[in-house]
């Protein structure tokens, strides 16, 4: 396993090794990615494990191409700051208030979408900052742009917020534009995670947090450095939806005894039926549903039945028993005619005089079958055939009838007091027509009565009942959400549990190796300091959080806090932040650090800039100061970077010049004061041109002082004391060229050896710099040049 093993991998490993498997193991893996991965998780309850998935860092390399910004911040109209995208070092160099801190800024949010400086102050203190995050300077609007140079896209990729006049901070624009590509709507998901996991970004508020903390404070402060608050986001993500399950399951088990102990003082069948299954340890959910909603085997039941119990009107009864009736006046009028084979017979004679027209009768030879006799046969079969009608409508009637008082319903037979309306049923059921209609009344009455009485009843019953069932019903559907949730709730658990566990383990695998090149960088930035930091410890117990810093001063073993300055304190954040920003598994392969060299001494800040050239080798490094310190510590160590100054003017406007060192600088001012500035007069112009050339002179002479001395081993804090007891330019001189600030009578002699024009430069520069100087000043220029260089030799 990779001593950098980025921290999604270290939990796969771990994982891995622990053999959970299932939903909770998916759950742990969605615990990584955010609150809707485990609603996802838990909506669809895998029962096979997860794949694991892979490191979440985009396997492209991104380097920043350039940043501009216009109208945010300190930054009024448009400055762009180049870079080249690959390894190597940038110093953006500027005074405080200069606007350097908002380019830095930009790069961040124009990624992001967010800024750490304001993220980590307290919501007061966050607003104040956000108030002013507009320059005033500035009403065309405001845009921080970075262009990204993406491994094998061929071409930069820009990423730019834009805010129109007026717009709140959060009413911006964010847009991406890929090579050869319109510009689009961006969401920052393309490397949102692995920003979480790979910060690229070290800020002034974030470094100064490790100053003056609590060993808690100090705790949080690595614990983010080292992105580990994403196991505790995790194990966060997982406890909540647990908890929630918990707080139901308890309010099903609080119900359930104030339940049983309702039930058990309610006089109703219902109730000691629900009482007696409500008791059991695993209720039967659908048969408690059975009787909240009104059961069927209980005297409530029957109740309900005789009240349901129903009967014809008296308007269908007098309608049926008049059917018969007629029925019965037609069959009268029809029950003389001929019988049923008689009709027949006619039938077949008709069907002979048919075929054979008129002549004898067939059947006697008597008489003659002739139209006559056809005509009565005919009139004789019409009579017979009216009453098997009226037969049949008379026997539908009665049916009819009889279907009204149908056999009396079982529900009378099951409660006594319903013994008189059963036994008027049954007169009911077995009268006829002509005593139907007074035996339905005598029905009517007593069912009337019947249905007052267990109204009344049931009216009782459910006074007491109704309100139980409510209750019942509502725990019902609890104890249902419950029992659903319980392999949820199971789940959750062991993925919960298995963050616990783990968490001592997972944390101690991602310190290990980020403690042993936080000692390796912190041996560098310390150059001969006495306090050393032999190991890091992030500690962890219940709600106990500190973080333990093994520091020796000298070989002894003391506290941390106590004995380290700010600067070390600086050079410690600094020590645990670039391990994490040069894990290969990351991304991005740049790192933007904004003011690092707060508080260090001398030989700390030699130190910062061998440790920028290293990491520089594989990684470009862009870094933003207010103290030259660095800038000149990296010339002076031969370091290759490249430097650029922020100047800022009025109103705003921001400018980026390529750096030079400091006699190159002063020079150039002064050849400025000397050829372009017409508009002061000659006097003042001359008398600031030979200033400059003196601090030339001096600069000049600094840099070898430090070059040497430092050379020999003498110590940071010697060289400078040395330096700022040497308060004349002479006394600077001749440090350089003696390296003894006792031999200033022979400084003038060695200038005059070396040439007659050098003594008379240093003379012109310290006279001219304090009235104004009558020679040539582009002679003196080009003589302090030479100068400068022979003395830096």
């Amino acid at each position: 396993m990779s001593a950098e093993l980025p921290l999604d991998r270290l939990v796969h490993h771990h994982l891995a090794e622990s053999g959970l498997t299932g939903w909770p193991r998916a759950l742990v893996l969605a615990a990584l990615d955010g609150e809707d991965a485990v609603r996802l998780a838990i909506e669809r309850a895998p029962a096979t494990p997860s794949a694991a998935a892979d490191d979440p860092a985009d396997s492209a390399e991104v380097y920043l191409a350039s940043v501009s910004v216009r109208g945010f911040r300190g930054v009024g109209e448009t400055v762009r700051l180049p870079l080249a995208p690959g390894p190597g070092l940038t110093l953006v160099t500027g005074r405080n208030g200069s606007a350097k801190s908002s380019i830095a800024e930009s790069v961040e949010m124009a990624l992001t979408g967010r800024n750490s400086r304001w993220d980590g102050k307290a919501d007061a203190t966050r607003k104040q900052w956000q108030g002013g995050w507009r320059n005033l300077h500035t009403r065309t609007g405001a845009a921080v742009e970075v262009q990204v140079l993406v491994s094998g896209t061929g071409g930069p990729t820009t990423l730019r917020l834009a805010w129109a006049d007026g717009a709140e901070l959060d009413e911006r624009a964010w847009t991406v534009q890929a090579p050869g590509g319109r510009r689009v709507a961006y969401d920052g998901q393309r490397w949102r995670r692995a920003f979480e996991v790979h910060r690229p970004f070290l800020s002034y508020t974030e470094l100064g947090r490790l100053v003056d903390s609590r060993p808690t404070e100090l705790h949080d402060a690595l614990h983010r450095v080292l992105g580990l608050e994403k196991l505790d986001d995790a194990k966060d993500r997982l406890r909540e939806p647990r908890l929630r399950v918990d707080k139901l399951r308890k309010e099903v088990k609080d119900g359930k005894a104030a339940l049983l102990a309702d039930l058990a003082a309610i006089d109703d069948d219902r109730a000691r039926e629900a009482h007696a299954a409500l008791a059991l340890t695993a209720p039967p959910l659908d048969r408690l549903i059975d009787i909240a909603v009104g059961g069927q085997t209980d005297d409530a039941a029957d109740l309900r039945a005789l009240a349901a119990v129903g009967v014809a009107t008296p308007a269908e009864v007098a309608g049926a028993v008049g059917a018969v009736e007629t029925a019965e006046a037609a069959l009268d009028r029809t029950r003389a005619a001929i019988d049923e084979e008689l009709d027949d017979l006619y039938g077949r004679v008709l069907g002979y005089h048919d075929r054979h027209g008129d002549s004898a009768c067939p059947v006697c030879e008597v008489g003659t079958l002739d139209a006559g006799r056809r005509a009565e046969i005919e009139a004789a079969r019409r009579a017979a055939r009216s009453f098997r009608a009226a037969r049949a409508e008379h026997h539908r009637a009665v049916t009819a009838l009889r279907a009204l008082a149908p056999e009396p319903p079982a529900a009378l037979g099951q409660v006594p007091s319903a013994a008189e309306a059963l036994a008027a049923w049954q007169a009911w059921h077995q009268a006829d027509q002509r005593g139907f209609a007074e035996a339905h009344r005598v029905l009517v009455d007593a069912l009337a009565l019947l249905h007052k009485e267990v109204g009344a009843e049931l009216g009782r019953l459910d006074e007491v009942w109704r309100p139980a069932a409510v209750r019942l019903s509502a725990w019902i559907e609890k104890a249902e959400e419950a029992a659903a949730r319980a392999p949820e709730h199971a789940a959750l658990t062991k993925a919960e549990k298995w963050y616990k566990d783990t968490a001592a383990a997972l944390r101690d695998a991602r310190m290990r190796p980020f403690a042993e090149q936080t000692r390796q960088i912190y041996r560098v930035l310390r150059q001969s300091g006495s306090v050393t930091l032999e190991d890091v410890v992030l500690a962890k117990g219940g709600t106990l959080r500190r973080a333990e810093l093994d520091v020796r001063v000298d070989g002894e073993a003391t506290t941390a806090l106590g004995v380290m300055s700010q600067g070390e304190l600086h050079a410690l954040g600094l020590a645990l932040f670039l391990p994490r920003a040069r894990v290969e598994g990351s991304p991005f392969r740049f790192i933007v650090i904004d003011d690092p060299v707060q508080a260090m001494d001398p030989s700390k800040v030699d130190g910062l800039a061998q440790v920028l050239a290293e990491v520089a080798a594989t990684r470009q490094v862009v870094v933003f100061t207010h103290d030259d310190r660095l800038t000149e510590s990296l010339r002076r160590q031969d370091i290759e970077a490249t430097v650029w100054d922020v100047v800022r003017g009025e109103r705003s406007s921001v400018a980026l010049e390529r750096s030079r060192d400091a006699v190159d600088a002063y020079l150039g001012d002064a050849w400025a004061i000397a050829k372009e500035r017409a508009d002061i007069p000659d006097d003042v112009r001359r008398e600031i041109a030979a200033t400059c050339c003196r601090s030339a002179l001096e600069a000049a002479a600094h840099a070898k002082v430090r070059r040497v001395r430092l050379a020999r081993g003498i110590p940071h804090h010697e060289v400078e004391e040395a330096l700022t007891k040497a308060v004349k330019t002479t006394a600077k001189l001749t440090l350089a060229l003696f390296d003894d600030d006792t031999r200033q009578g022979e400084l003038m002699p060695a200038l005059n050896a070396h040439g007659r024009w050098a003594g008379d430069t240093v003379r012109a520069c310290k006279q001219g710099a304090h009235r104004s100087y009558g020679g040539d000043l582009l002679v003196l220029i080009d003589n302090t040049r030479r100068l400068a260089a022979w003395i830096a030799r």
